[in-house]
């Protein structure tokens, strides 16, 4: 399946990248550009148990408006150099409505060391994106991603978070279409979503 597509209910897909010069409808104004930060601690699993981790960086995120009026959104992931475990990847849960997201991919046109490997989506709007090999390293960040919707308005009203491989961040308030759900009714379905997602991704190592 193509990366730059919309992604299907209960389906993982994996991304390829792409340019505003392939898609210039991604061209646009930056709305919103802000800086949200992450820490969280985790313990090693055992036994034995080998000690406590500190995992800290910063979620970039970005509202940007194309000249048709529409809100893309965007994310980039920087880990701080003194975290103790790579992270795998960041959850936006929820992300408006099914109708509202038209296309997922990572841009290669801009910062960023790791690249985005593949986006998850349950059978509502609960998405789940992985970096590449499931691995941004401390000291590194991410290509920026993003959701390019059809969405007109926008709110600060859908939480995301990063997780590693033991436990993910506490969740922090972002942006999303303004049709987003209360998060309530989301948390065991994002829960079975990153399970499944991946064990997908890893099944496509094996």
């Amino acid at each position: 399946m193509a990366a730059s597509s919309p992604v299907p209910p209960n389906t993982l897909i994996y991304t390829s990248g792409i340019t505003v010069a392939d898609n210039p409808k991604l061209a646009g104004t930056v709305v919103v550009d802000e800086l949200i930060p992450y820490r969280y601690e985790g313990r090693f699993p055992g036994p034995p148990e080998t000690g406590k981790y500190v995992n800290s960086g910063t979620i970039q995120t970005r509202v940007v408006q194309t000249a048709t009026g529409t809100m893309d959104f965007y994310w980039r992931v920087m880990a701080d150099s003194t975290s103790g475990t790579p992270v795998q990847g960041i959850a936006v849960v929820p992300f408006g409505t099914l109708s509202d997201v038209f296309i997922i991919d990572y841009r290669i046109d801009g910062l960023g060391d790791v690249p985005l490997e593949g986006v998850a989506r349950n059978n509502d709007t609960a998405y789940v994106f992985q970096f590449l090999h499931m691995n941004l390293p401390p000291g590194k960040s991410s290509n920026f991603f993003f959701a390019e919707t059809t969405a007109t308005s926008f709110a600060k009203i859908a939480p995301v978070m990063v997780w590693d491989a033991f436990i993910n961040s506490p969740w922090a308030l972002g942006y999303g279409p303004a049709q987003s759900i209360p998060l309530k009714e989301w948390r065991i379905r994002l829960t079975e979503l990153r399970v499944r997602s991946t064990a997908s991704l890893e099944a496509g190592y094996g």
